[in-house]
């Protein structure tokens, strides 16, 4: 299952857990830790965010997919992420 499938079976999502569960999901590909993103943004930082608890700046989201080297996460995972919101709406 990919991970736009996974993420649209719950409509009832959040944007923030979204968001979250997406970048988790693409840190476990990479086999990263949430600790190897120290220097770009603190572990405990990582971890609010996986959990829906925060909601990344648009420089952040830049700054974890660079870390993460997939440019995807920003342009197609944020269209989904605002495709899903506009459905939630309706």
């Amino acid at each position: 299952m990919n991970i736009i499938a996974f993420i649209s079976m719950n409509k009832k999502i959040s944007i923030n857990s979204a968001f979250g569960q997406i970048l988790a999901s693409y840190r476990k590909l990479k086999d990263f830790s949430q600790e190897e993103f120290e220097g770009t943004a603190h572990r405990t930082y990582i971890s609010d965010l996986e959990r829906g608890l925060k909601s990344p700046t648009l420089e952040m989201i830049c700054k974890l997919a660079a870390k993460l080297r997939n440019k995807r996460i920003i342009f197609r995972d944020n269209f989904f992420l605002h495709n899903l919101n506009d459905n939630r709406q309706q």
